[in-house]
């Protein structure tokens, strides 16, 4: 059963917000570490340094700033015509993986011009850090 469970664990972030935090796991309050989202507590109830995916209201809004603003960029483009095929590789992962228009799209990369945008490995405090200095320069540019 505990291997089922691990199997449904929830990946990604939550806000550094105890009242958040625990609308997601209510057992949160009887139990230290949870089983549904990626949280630990201390003794305390405060959050413990290792085993969590938190983000604090500071980074949230960096990353609300960067999204919207990635959002405008794009639409921008389209607008302007610019409409080409290039989706994101992450490893052996492609965009084209999950995306419901793979077969209309015509994106072949043996076709010249057809390149995917080739996203690399980082933690993910350096892609903070990375999105937050391109926020600083005045936009933010493709590769993220």
């Amino acid at each position: 059963i505990q291997l089922q469970q691990e199997k449904y664990k929830m990946n990604g972030y939550l806000p550094e917000d105890y009242d958040v935090v625990h609308l997601s796991d209510q057992r949160l309050s009887e139990q230290a570490k949870s089983d549904i989202v990626p949280i630990t507590l201390k003794k305390d109830g405060s959050f413990s340094a290792r085993g969590n995916a938190t983000l604090n209201k500071e980074t949230l809004k960096m990353l609300r700033h960067y999204t919207n603003q990635m959002i405008e960029e794009s639409a921008i483009k389209i607008t302007q015509g610019q409409l080409n095929i290039n989706p994101m590789k992450y490893g052996e992962r492609s965009a084209c993986d999950y995306c419901q228009y793979r077969g209309i799209c015509q994106f072949d990369p043996d076709f010249l011009g057809n390149t995917s945008r080739l996203l690399p490995k980082m933690k993910s405090d350096a892609a903070m850090d990375a999105m937050k200095c391109k926020l600083e320069k005045g936009g933010a540019e493709d590769e993220l």
